[in-house]
């Protein structure tokens, strides 16, 4: 049985080098670049459509279920992309894979990946999709998607350090970057049914530095954290290039550098010295941060040295389920002392189904705790 595996992308001309290694083995192999980027793409447009979908505030818990079976269609595309190598044969390893854990907990698989191809890993389906079975509403649904076969956590380098010891509950920092018009008015809508978590979510925009609507301040209150440990929440929109304070049509020329931020100005922003030695995550909302240039750029940083990665999402899903699994995701690191990865897999059938939408590029045993 294997419980915990390994796996590497790398691009190699035309092509993706994927690299599998578990307990006693290991497998490599190349497969074709554009398909598996397709096959990509082609999950995220259903679960774009199913975000969509979930937009009207009349939508129901099982709103995907016209979707379902699609969905399961491009993720078993998906795998078959994954191994396609036309050199040797993968059905070993994909048997390997499939095998069920003995014990009740998904097995972990940690992708370690150069950014060259974002894959939606957790909508990867492991059966034949057309015997996929009538939804019936609950997280059930998805047992046959890696979603649920694996605690999945995606890396930019190999060269992961895990966190030594926990960020101290009463030394963070915490900085929130907000899109405040659309985040002012989920929140009003969220306070309507769950007051509580809106007074959790004021609380977290008070504490040290504070929340800004525009980058420029938003540098500025970074620099005053850069040596401390830190959360980092940002709300913004995407159009998948770069990351919006403020909706495109209400920018004026002069106001970009304020309001609009690409990978590169993420880095500017961002980036740590290697003299640097705190630690940072990131939850970045509202937008497809998973994918395209923008996925990379926030690989490559979050990845890097002071930082343990970011949560962020595989489809533009709504600002409301954004704000909400946002608040739930904080309060259990900031106030829980949850570690990310019990976080993560808490939320999952909590706020089932947009849960589901969220990727954990960020090392599951950060965590904070009483110093």
């Amino acid at each position: 049985m294997l419980d915990s595996i390994q796996v590497k992308l790398a691009e190699q001309g035309m092509d993706v080098k994927i690299s599998w290694t578990g307990e006693g083995w290991s497998k490599t192999y190349c497969v074709n670049g554009a398909r598996l980027r397709l096959a990509s793409k082609k999950v995220r447009e259903v679960l774009q459509s199913i975000a969509e979908a979930y937009l009207p505030r009349t939508a129901s818990i099982a709103t995907y279920a016209p979707f379902l079976r699609r969905l399961a269609s491009e993720g078993e595309n998906l795998r078959t992309a994954l191994f396609s190598a036309e050199s040797q044969n993968t059905c070993d390893l994909q048997e390997l894979l499939n095998e069920q854990p003995e014990h009740p907990e998904p097995r972990n698989l940690r992708v370690y990946s150069d950014g060259s191809v974002q894959v939606p890993w957790n909508f990867v389906y492991a059966k034949d999709s057309n015997e996929i079975a009538k939804p019936n509403g609950t997280i059930e649904d998805f047992n046959d998607f890696w979603s649920s076969r694996f605690n999945i956590t995606i890396r930019f380098a190999s060269t992961d350090i895990p966190p030594t010891k926990p960020a101290v509950r009463s030394k963070i920092k915490t900085l929130f970057a907000l899109h405040e018009r659309r985040y002012s008015t989920a929140a009003a809508i969220i306070e309507q049914d769950h007051p509580i978590l809106v007074k959790k979510a004021n609380a977290m925009l008070v504490h040290d530095v504070g929340y800004t609507d525009n980058w420029s301040e938003c540098q500025i209150k970074w620099k005053k954290i850069l040596k401390d440990d830190s959360i980092v929440y940002i709300f913004a929109h995407s159009n998948g290039q770069s990351l919006f304070l403020k909706d495109e049509e209400e920018i004026a020329i002069e106001e970009k550098d304020l309001f609009e931020l690409d990978p590169n100005g993420f880095l500017k922003i961002f980036g740590k010295h290697a003299d640097n030695h705190s630690a940072t995550l990131c939850f970045i909302n509202g937008c497809r941060t998973a994918d395209g240039a923008l996925g990379e750029g926030f690989l490559n940083v979050t990845s890097g040295h002071g930082f343990h990665g970011f949560i962020g999402s595989e489809a533009e899903i709504s600002n409301e389920w954004a704000t909400k699994y946002a608040i739930e995701f904080l309060d259990r690191l900031l106030s829980d002392g949850k570690t990310v990865e019990d976080a993560y897999r808490e939320l999952r059938p909590l706020m089932f189904p947009m849960s589901l939408w969220y990727s954990c590029f960020a090392h599951p045993k950060f965590r904070i705790a009483e110093g």
